[in-house]
């Protein structure tokens, strides 16, 4: 496994959007990254409040200034409590897109423990890329 750390980003902070589907509004939910874990297929972003985002078989990735981009990716799997509430596992929801191998995505979203890789419907991107944080 090699790791990095978040000095490596060019960014510290954004709004995410993941195949043109903003996590609420763009530049209204600001996601601070505190830790970043590169391994050989796949990126791990852990945000401030316990957020994490995990990306599967990352493609195309830009690393600059104002922007963490992501064109493509396998999996994307992305974690957060319900805003306002404590952080119990009652509260743990989870938003999966999995790119099936006809290149459809498949979205699911619910309890964590509910999701399983064959769950979920197609998903129309909106975008072009995977993930933008910025």
């Amino acid at each position: 496994m090699k790791e990095r750390f978040l000095d490596e980003l060019k960014i510290n902070r954004g709004s995410l959007c993941i195949w043109g589907e903003w996590f609420g509004e763009p530049q209204d939910n600001i996601h601070i990254i505190e830790t970043v874990k590169w391994e050989e297929n796949e990126i791990a972003l852990h945000f401030k409040g316990e957020e994490s985002l995990y990306i599967s078989n990352p493609v195309g990735i830009v690393n600059e200034n104002e922007s963490f981009v992501i064109r493509d990716a396998a999996q994307i799997l992305w974690v957060w409590y319900s805003y306002g509430k404590e952080h119990t596992y009652e509260n743990l929801y989870v938003r999966q897109y999995t790119k099936s191998a006809d290149g459809k995505i498949i979205r699911a979203e619910g309890k964590r423990c509910d999701i399983k890789d064959t769950d979920g419907t197609v998903f129309n991107p909106m975008g072009e890329n995977a993930v933008c944080i910025g």
